[in-house]
């Protein structure tokens, strides 16, 4: 039996915890990088939903390793900020299944370098370990070719050997290791509550959602990585055009481009720097188009399409584990109950044409 998007969704319920009760385990490799060099920056190359996932966990990251993390695309990284990198860089490369062509492209040019570079993918014996010291495996499971388990999977990885990295370089103390592994802990545990809440909210707007011909997403900081990661989504499996856009930015003309027929999608995740920003333009936006769906962790917000989870006391920068949850599952779902997918003949074609994947590529 094949299994589904919310399959993964499940499954990524379970194989998180175990992942938070092995990190010691499973991520000694990452630690034992960062232990050999004194790096003053990571430089992560990758594309697709692997940017997303960097995106997801690059500010982490950056404020408990107490070091710049630089982000970019595989195919600009190759052509334009190589030359950019310096020697006590450490370059990691991410994808799902190793077989990226832009970002192997950019790996194997990277390679004659001789600057450090690792990768980090669920298959490490895919071509991308040929140009890297060290491969890292996310310690997932296979299939998943829509990246549902694989994002959260892959978000937590990154998350946990930061961690440990960072416990083991002294730049956290016991005490803060431990209280952000209890934050780490609490998210992994609304997994499941974020999946019922997103079931609720679909089986109470079907119709609403069946009708989304153009959306954008909103987010900022780390839930810009959801905004990322749900256009992608709804456009990979329904079909639906959307574009993500950072919450400043969509006013600065895309906002031209909405009418009634527009779904606006905003991401908050309570940061008090832009929560009142966000509630403003959620605000705003209902002048424009009536189609605003919020996902909120603020329980006082009330109206028509907001999606409330309760976040408790976890940061916004670890919120993101569930955040994206909602969007998987409406996704997966629109698609099941219309059966339209946003593969046909003529996007199949394509798809062949412009190969993003060396053959073998398992997904």
């Amino acid at each position: 039996m094949v299994k589904t998007m919310d399959d993964y969704m499940i499954e990524a319920q379970t194989l998180a915890k175990t992942n938070v009760e092995n990190r010691k385990e499973i991520t000694k490799k990452f630690v034992d990088v960062m232990k050999k060099r004194k790096y003053k920056r990571i430089f992560i190359v990758a594309s697709g939903s692997s940017y997303n996932i960097a995106s997801n966990v690059r500010f982490f990251m950056q404020k408990y390793l107490k070091m710049e993390v630089k982000l970019q695309w595989a195919a600009t990284f190759l052509y334009y900020d190589m030359e950019s990198v310096a020697e006590d860089d450490l370059v990691v490369f991410m994808s799902q299944g190793g077989h990226s062509t832009n970002t192997v492209a950019a790996a194997k040019h990277m390679k004659e370098k001789k600057i450090d570079a690792i990768a980090f993918t669920n298959w490490v014996e895919a071509p991308l370990k040929d140009y890297v010291k060290v491969v890292i495996g996310y310690n997932s499971t296979p299939g998943d070719k829509f990246v549902t388990k694989g994002l959260i999977m892959s978000s937590l990885f990154m998350m946990l050997c930061t961690l440990e990295a960072a416990l083991s370089l002294e730049r956290l103390t016991q005490a803060e290791y431990d209280y952000l592994i209890g934050q780490i802990t609490k998210a992994v545990m609304k997994l499941p509550e974020a999946r019922e809440a997103a079931i609720k909210f679909y089986n109470e707007n079907k119709e609403f959602l069946r009708d989304m011909d153009r959306v954008m997403t909103v987010g900022c900081g780390p839930t810009y990585a959801t905004a990322l990661e749900t256009a992608l989504k709804l456009t990979e499996t329904y079909g639906c055009p959307a574009n993500a856009y950072d919450m400043e930015e969509i006013l600065h003309g895309p906002a031209y481009e909405i009418y009634q027929n527009h779904t606006i999608i905003i991401v908050d995740a309570e940061n008090p720097e832009i929560h009142g920003r966000l509630m403003e333009i959620y605000e705003k936006m209902h002048l424009l188009t009536s189609r605003v769906i919020l996902i909120t962790t603020d329980g006082s917000i009330k109206g028509d399409y907001v999606l409330h989870i309760d976040k408790g006391d976890i940061e916004e920068e670890i919120a993101v584990l569930f955040l994206i949850v909602p969007f998987q599952y409406i996704s997966h779902q629109v698609c099941e109950d219309t059966r339209v997918t946003s593969i046909d003949r003529r996007n199949a074609k394509f798809q062949r044409e412009m190969a993003t994947k060396l053959p073998g590529n398992r997904f």
